[in-house]
């Protein structure tokens, strides 16, 4: 089973991948037949695609290089609440004859519906890179080619699940191009720099930037993992919306006034940037990131509503709401600790800091809160501290003890 980020490369060491690769240069990793069988299977795909009769373009369809029409699959049905409004309706036999004839079938999101194996994945993927990560599954059942050669605008992890794909790569033809460009990213006119055939356990890693072309080998499903990363214009746009507390910044600028007054105007909004632009700026703007990151969803129900907010047991399962570990501060006397998160500035007793802590490590239950603890807090207050953190929505409950029972009994 493969469940985070150092299972995902192997046998790539983690420390090798980041040092070698990450932002740098594409990475192939041979892995084995079914190392990524339960992320997603065609059964589950087939589940995906019926059950939730996705709108275009959440579900669509690529072949030759253009969008299939998706009134070619989709019928649009009148809601029986709101006659006004539409839902999609999926059309099985026009779906399979689409893909009969050649097309790709592309699920966006997969993660948030595929089950718990690959969204625990993603989760870690996020912990690790601090960055939303969106996962789309391709699968392909003939030699036809869905996309032209191109390139994202994000880094890419590419993860084959089963079958195999005939993948080419021809590098850069413009450093950290972007969606939103003043110049074109001119297509390679060279031959690839790296083309092979990519099967059942395998990884490809692939940079911002990097043109490609993949052609299927038959049936083949594949997950394609964007890690989409800051750049420096995010960071000038959040310093520029910093600078609105500013009231030179936020004045009107000074058109009709003489040439020394505009001089001097230009220098004190100067002034003012560079105090902002220090050498903890980058840091600063990571932390208030990780602080406004959105959760993922988790309402605990029933628990989560009734009184009690939790089961009344010490094996009841919690994690952090965020998928951001805690940037946690101790005050310089000692006595509070501070974090961003959910948007929201936090200031709790430092007696709170170790059961914090492990929650920076992942999902426990209130008894392994309790021991991390270390007698700085009771176990009564522990339980207490984590009821008032689940209320205030800094942590939802991972797995209450009937659902690891239904669980483990299901495996």
């Amino acid at each position: 089973m493969v469940r985070n980020l150092s299972e995902l490369l192997e046998p790539c060491p983690t420390e090798e991948f980041f040092a070698s690769n990450w932002g740098k240069k594409f990475r192939y990793i041979k892995g084995w037949p079914g190392k990524f069988a339960d992320l997603l299977t065609w059964e589950r795909l087939d589940e995906i695609v019926c059950r939730y009769e996705f709108d275009h373009p959440r579900v669509h369809l690529f072949k030759d290089h253009q969008v299939v029409p998706p009134d070619t699959y989709l019928k649009y049905v009148a809601n029986r609440r709101d006659k006004k409004l539409f839902r999609a309706k999926l059309q099985g036999a026009a779906l399979n004859e689409q893909l009969r004839q050649g097309a790709s079938l592309v699920v966006d999101n997969v993660e948030e519906v595929s089950g718990q194996p690959l969204l625990e994945l993603t989760a870690d993927l996020q912990r690790i890179f601090h960055e939303n990560i969106a996962v789309n599954a391709y699968g392909s059942f003939k030699t036809t080619n869905a996309l032209n050669v191109h390139w994202d605008a994000h880094d890419v992890l590419i993860v084959q699940v089963a079958g195999q794909k005939h993948w080419s790569l021809y590098g850069e033809t413009r450093p950290y191009p972007l969606e939103q460009d003043i110049a074109p990213n001119t297509e390679p006119t060279t031959e690839p720099i790296w083309e092979g055939m990519i099967e059942d356990g395998d990884v490809l890693y692939i940079p911002r930037g990097c043109w490609h072309y993949v052609v299927p080998a038959g049936p083949s499903i594949h997950l394609s993992m964007g890690i989409f990363n800051r750049t420096g214009l995010d960071l000038l746009d959040w310093v520029t919306r910093q600078l609105r507390s500013s009231q030179t910044f936020r004045m009107d600028l000074p058109r009709f006034a003489s040439p020394e007054q505009k001089e001097a105007h230009v220098r004190q909004l100067g002034a003012e940037l560079l105090e902002a632009w220090n050498s903890e700026l980058i840091d600063r703007f990571f932390d208030y990131t990780d602080g406004m990151a959105e959760s993922r969803p988790k309402l605990g129900l029933p628990w989560s509503v009734l009184e009690e907010v939790l089961p009344d047991s010490d094996e009841v399962r919690v994690r952090l709401a965020s998928l951001r570990a805690l940037n946690l501060k101790l005050s310089a006397d000692g006595k509070t600790v501070s974090f961003f998160s959910q948007g929201k500035r936090w200031k709790l007793p430092s007696q709170t800091m170790p059961v914090l802590q492990a929650l920076n490590e992942g999902e426990r239950s209130t008894n392994e809160l309790c021991v991390a603890a270390d007698g700085k807090l009771g176990p009564e207050a522990v339980r207490k501290f984590i009821k008032q953190l689940v209320t205030q929505g800094l942590i939802v409950p991972a797995e209450t003890p009937e659902e690891s029972a239904a669980m483990h009994a299901s495996r």
